[in-house]
């Protein structure tokens, strides 16, 4: 999971989150979060932690992994 800020857009907008059951490519600086049964790879962006990192599964034909700081799509106060 990471969070990533839009590639164009105005100043002051959160960062979202991503998921994904590999690596993405160019991305470095992943951080190994102990959950038991699961890797979970985590990169924040600068800044404070989320109190509470949600992992969910979304879609019925095509499931994918989605993540959640604080039980949002974005990363507030990132």
């Amino acid at each position: 999971m990471w969070a990533a800020y839009p590639r164009l857009c105005c100043a002051g907008t959160p960062a979202y989150m991503h998921a994904a059951t590999g690596a993405p490519l160019g991305l470095s600086g992943f951080t190994r979060i102990p959950v038991t049964g699961l890797e979970l790879w985590f990169r924040a962006p600068a800044g404070p932690h989320p109190d509470v990192l949600e992992i969910g599964l979304r879609g019925r034909r095509r499931p994918r992994v989605e993540a959640y700081w604080d039980g949002c799509l974005f990363a507030l106060g990132a």
